[in-house]
């Protein structure tokens, strides 16, 4: 329960930091995600007009808004992805992990 606690409070802080960065995945971070094409959907907002990058590779259609979306595959020995922002030169980035079956 302390862990959950801890998890809580972490995300709260971090929606106020700046740059701002909200990511939620489908399946939520910490699924096992079974051997075959692991996909993992991602969505998320960060600020207006910022440059996003998943596993560093620019996610390409960030609307003006700040809302991003994107499919993220899971290599066989890649279980973490790390979003981040980049906003007027102010960065920030999260990170998700999943376990993998085989």
């Amino acid at each position: 329960m302390l862990q959950t606690r801890r998890a809580i409070v972490e995300e709260i802080e971090a929606i106020a930091s700046q740059p701002r960065l909200i990511v939620q995945t489908s399946p939520p971070e910490g699924t096992v995600v079974p051997a075959g094409p692991r996909a993992v959907n991602l969505r998320g907002l960060g600020p207006p007009g910022a440059k996003v990058t998943v596993n560093g590779q620019t996610v390409a259609n960030t609307r003006p808004s700040g809302y991003f979306s994107h499919a993220v595959f899971l290599g066989d020995d890649q279980p973490t992805m790390i979003v981040a922002v980049d906003h007027n030169g102010a960065q920030r980035a999260v990170s998700r992990t999943f376990p993998l079956a085989d």
